[in-house]
């Protein structure tokens, strides 16, 4: 049986624009080798994250600028 459970959740502090993270209790317990291979994929997943998310920051950049030369 495919079993999926919440074991880190991120935490977004909205007045500052900054994150954080809580650790579940049992994800801490779990063993080293299950850990490292989580957290490999989720580094993973929000580096990609990031940097698509630069990416589209860049566009938007870019056509402010733009905008703001032909004015």
């Amino acid at each position: 049986m495919k079993q999926k459970t919440i074991a880190i959740n991120l935490i977004s502090h909205n007045e500052f624009g900054e994150g954080t993270i809580k650790i579940k209790d049992k994800f801490a317990d779990d063993n080293y080798l299950f850990k490292l291979d989580c957290l490999q994929d989720w580094i993973d997943l929000l580096d990609l994250e990031y940097r698509k998310t630069w990416k589209l920051y860049g566009k938007e950049l870019n056509k402010l600028i733009k905008k703001k030369e032909v004015q």
